[in-house]
């Protein structure tokens, strides 16, 4: 009898250990899961971001009329009329709103390094025309207070040129 629990103890011994390897595979697995995962959505967030800001490019830059519109707005905001100003705040509205889509995942970590400098420059550079400015001067307080604090703070000033 008392070999027959010492078999026994071995086997379950054998069996506590082989549980245990177990266990560490299934944690090791999770974790490069994990990973994958991980990296499939910071892909994707960047992927998503990219579609909405060139698809803003694509909607300007294939319309003659509101690409010499927004270049207007831009850069001579003051020769603008009252219905072409409604027009440049809605399209500026679009793109800030994108802008601090692009702020907003940057600051969740959720957007690669280079990615968010390229996008920081253009904020920037946006920010820095006649229309930029006047747009944020009225529109600044649509946004929320950390983009807008972003905005006004930035030491990335570019001269924007066309």
């Amino acid at each position: 009898l008392d070999e027959y629990h010492m078999n026994i103890e071995i086997m379950a011994n054998y069996a506590d250990v082989i549980g245990g390897i177990a266990v560490l595979i299934s944690l090791v697995y999770v974790g490069f899961e994990i990973r994958r995962n991980t990296k499939s959505s910071l892909s994707q967030t960047n992927m998503t971001i990219h579609e909405s800001m060139a698809n803003i490019s694509l909607e300007v830059g294939k319309d003659a009329q509101l690409s010499s519109l927004f270049r207007k707005g831009l850069f001579s905001f003051s020769k603008l009329d009252d219905d072409e100003r409604f027009q440049f705040f809605t399209l500026m509205t679009s793109l800030y709103r994108r802008f601090e889509n692009v702020f907003y995942q940057n600051e969740k970590g959720l957007l690669e390094d280079q990615l968010w400098t390229g996008y920081s420059q253009s904020m920037a550079a946006y920010t820095s025309t006649e229309g930029g400015k006047e747009f944020l001067r009225h529109r600044k307080d649509s946004f929320s207070t950390s983009f807008s604090a972003f905005l006004e703070a930035s030491e990335v000033k570019k001269s924007f040129r066309l």
